[in-house]
């Protein structure tokens, strides 16, 4: 009776012999480790995960060959076409196997429209996601048909359980050791002990507790020689910036890197969850390199810092390698695996915290965050009528505004002076500027304003539009817009 291969991945590696492995290159491994690393939380992961997703190409056999992951990846990939036709010509409303704008704004429009009470909002979200599905309109003739149904659809991620089956596959069959397009039983187990030697230094302790970083997705780079690397996390700074990296409708912190003076040059890898702009101060000439992240999940949005020449900086698009702000030990083992993994070297120095005012570079690479309560600072246009709405800002950003040349950021996207400020900033920002009135905890526009960013959340406020205001341009968040004259709701989440 045949042994399955899935029985046989049940056991240990620890009894098989490595001599036809050993002979194998660790570029021909390396594929085998990344499929593993995406999704496996440690060594008996490792083997329970390639067990379930290797039964589906051998069949009951002890070997698959490579005409089967071919003819695997062939069905797949008609399986998520069909998907996305059948998603597609949802909005097929005439039944001529073709969807134009209208077919989908129309189809949207009526599905959505009863729990919406703000015609704006409806409209946004109509429009964006027309705007998405129509982005497969290659031909440009204002619709969708033949191969553009089928087409992956932006922003979403096409990766399934199938995806995975045919990528261990693919990547055994390129550390096959003995090349004849067939993988055995016995291969299998010689390939995956030689990959579990390195797993578990590949994989830090307590990973199993927290997701593993997508290897497949993550740059692999390279810090100078002789320098010390440090990592930063954080959620958002405690300052907003008057600058913005990431476009008028999100908000840009701030946050301060301090160095000290020091023997050795620093390497320093910076990661936030929000768009940031990160000062350096001090010593920066001991700075040899910074690596800075994308904000998390927000790969579009920019990210900038001041006080550090353009040829030091490296912009790293892929947050999800990276992402960290959770300040504890799994968070932490999961961040020095990762640039591990990453720069093929281990971390001198790890800070992570929520939110971030200052962070001191000590000596040869200590990094600390500072623990001095910051000085708010404010807008030069700051008035005393303001004062209600700055000291409820402050409550959410303790350090205030603080105030950035827009020429001195190097930054990876567009940098623009903000017109009206993030969130509660730039409410106080709009009353000062006498376009607001506050009373009774409601705002009444008085003038034609920009709502400020991220109005989401505890930031959500209500606000009253006087007679004869336009509605304001922008994003009310989860404001609450209504009309002065009638009350009808004219924008945002009202209850």
């Amino acid at each position: 009776m045949k042994i399955m291969i899935s029985l046989l991945l049940s056991t240990t590696f620890c009894c098989v012999g490595l001599s036809a492995a050993t002979a194998q290159t660790e570029d021909e491994y390396k594929s085998v480790r990344d499929v593993l690393l995406n999704y496996s939380n440690g060594q008996s992961g490792l083997m329970n995960l390639a067990g379930n997703a290797l039964r589906p190409l051998t069949h009951g056999r002890d070997y698959f060959e490579a005409s089967d992951v071919a003819t695997y990846q062939k069905i797949n990939d008609a399986r998520r076409r069909s998907q996305l036709l059948v998603r597609v010509l949802s909005f097929d409303l005439d039944g001529n196997m073709e969807v134009t704008r209208e077919e989908i704004e129309q189809a949207v429009t009526f599905q959505s429209g009863y729990s919406f009470q703000a015609p704006m909002q409806l409209k946004r979200m109509v429009d964006q996601q027309t705007n998405l599905l129509m982005q497969n309109d290659k031909n440009g003739d204002g619709k969708l048909s033949g191969n553009e149904l089928t087409l992956p659809i932006a922003n979403e991620n096409p990766m399934n359980a199938e995806d995975i089956t045919a990528g261990l596959g693919k990547a055994l069959l390129v550390a096959d050791p003995n090349k004849d397009d067939r993988i055995t039983q016995t291969e299998i187990l010689q390939i995956l002990a030689h990959v579990s030697d390195g797993f578990s230094q590949a994989v830090p302790q307590h990973q199993s507790q927290a997701q593993a970083p997508r290897q497949d997705q993550c740059e692999h780079l390279a810090a100078p020689e002789g320098t010390k690397l440090l990592y930063l996390g954080t959620y958002e700074g405690t300052a907003v910036s008057s600058v913005t990296v990431a476009g008028q409708d999100a908000e840009t912190d701030v946050a301060t890197i301090a160095v000290d003076e020091g023997e050795k040059p620093i390497t320093i890898v910076l990661t936030s969850y929000k768009p940031m702009i990160w000062q350096f101060t001090g010593k920066t000439d001991r700075v040899a390199a910074v690596f800075i992240v994308a904000p998390y999940g927000k790969a579009t949005a920019g990210s900038g810092a001041t006080g550090i020449g353009k040829q030091k900086i490296k912009f790293v698009q892929q947050s999800g390698c990276f992402h960290m702000e959770q300040n504890d030990d799994i968070a932490a083992a999961r961040a020095r695996g990762t640039m591990r993994a990453t720069f093929g070297r281990d971390i001198e120095a790890i800070l992570q915290t929520y939110a971030l005012t200052t962070a001191e570079i000590f000596g040869d690479g200590e990094l600390l965050a500072s623990k001095d309560k910051p000085k708010p600072q404010f807008p030069a246009t700051k008035t005393a009528k303001s004062e209600p709405e700055w000291q409820n800002a402050l409550r959410f950003k303790p350090a205030g505004v603080l105030t950035i040349d827009r020429a001195r950021v190097v930054s990876n996207t567009e940098v623009e002076d903000y017109q009206v400020l993030p969130n509660q900033a730039g409410l106080a920002q709009l009353v000062d500027a006498g376009k607001l009135e506050m009373k009774d905890y409601v705002f009444r526009i008085v003038s034609k304003i920009r709502y400020p960013a991220e109005l989401t959340g505890a930031h959500g406020v209500n606000f009253l539009l006087a007679k004869d205001i336009p509605a304001p341009d922008g994003d009310p968040g989860h404001s609450c817009v209504k009309s002065e004259v009638d009350g009808r709701v004219v924008d945002g989440h009202c209850r």
